[in-house]
C-alpha cells in the first residue's frame, strides 16, 4: 500500500508581509489563520488563490506574533514580524 502524506510548504515562515502556502487543492480548500489566542482572524487578510496548489496570504494588517494556519486537516505555525 501507498499511503500519500498530505504537507504543506509555508514560506517564508518569519514573514513580515507576504506568506505562500502550497499544497494539495482539496487541503487548502479549508483555509483558516488562528492567534496564540485561538481568535479566527482569517477575515483579516487578503487571500489570493494564484493556482489550485498555491495560495498567497497578506499578512500585513496582523500584529507581529505567531499565528497557526489550519487547513482540512494540517495545522502549521508562522511567525509574523
Amino acid at each position: 500500500m501507498n499511503f500519500e502524506q498530505n504537507t504543506l510548504n509555508i514560506y517564508p515562515n518569519v514573514t513580515h508581509e507576504i506568506l505562500t502556502v502550497v499544497g494539495e487543492e482539496l487541503e487548502l480548500s479549508e483555509l483558516k489563520i488562528y492567534n496564540t489566542t485561538g481568535q479566527d482572524v482569517t477575515s483579516m487578510l487578503l487571500i489570493e488563490h494564484p493556482s489550485e496548489d498555491k495560495v498567497i496570504i497578506n499578512v500585513g494588517k496582523l500584529s507581529a506574533g505567531i499565528y497557526y494556519l489550519r487547513t482540512k486537516t494540517i495545522t502549521n505555525k508562522f511567525c509574523k514580524y
